[in-house]
């Protein structure tokens, strides 16, 4: 296995080169990393040293870095929040997780965070819908770093309700900066 990764990162290496002299601006690299699978120790040795030699040659020329970290994070916290990444893509927080957007936001203090909305709440009531939303603002404020997505696969029948009351909360109540009394 660690001949395969060595392989593969010799074979992105000129990768990095090539996407640092392209017109993106905005690059992923990487993700899926299960803390509970890999741990802490090949977290260490294995995954940083590559975001960093990627973020070594896409911070020059003014790209910006990201990784998808969803999952359990708390093993994680800070090594993701030393790791150069400017945003964090996919970041699931409680109840699909072990990590509160709040406790994100405190451990990762430069990453955007582009959250999934807690794929376990998109099966409830409109209501219970509509009050994690308005937690999750809580916990972004004052909003300037985190984007609320879906990236998990939501049952079809479930998109008018989950959707709609999602988005009616976000419009409602996402003005920058945002204010979390008001919510």
């Amino acid at each position: 296995m660690i001949a395969l990764h060595q392989a593969m990162t010799e074979n992105l290496r000129p990768l990095w080169e090539i996407v640092a002299a392209s017109p993106a601006r905005v690059v992923q690299s990487g993700g899926n990393y299960a803390p509970s699978v890999l741990g802490r120790e090949r977290l260490i040795e294995f995954v940083l040293p590559h975001l960093e030699e990627a973020a070594d040659a896409l911070h020059h020329p003014g790209k910006l870095l990201g990784s998808q970290l969803d999952a359990d994070s708390q093993l994680r916290a800070a090594e993701a929040g030393a790791a150069p990444l400017d945003w964090i893509e996919a970041f699931s927080p409680a109840p699909d997780t072990d990590m509160s957007l709040a406790q994100a936001r405190a451990a990762w203090l430069g990453e955007v965070l582009f959250l999934n909305f807690p794929s376990a709440v998109d099966l409830k009531n409109p209501q219970a819908i509509a009050a994690t939303t308005r937690q999750l603002l809580r916990e972004a404020a004052p909003g300037d770093r985190t984007i609320v997505g879906i990236t998990e696969n939501l049952p079809e029948e479930r998109w008018g309700v989950s959707f709609s009351t999602i988005l009616q909360i976000l419009s409602e109540c996402s003005r920058l900066p945002i204010r979390p009394e008001s919510l």
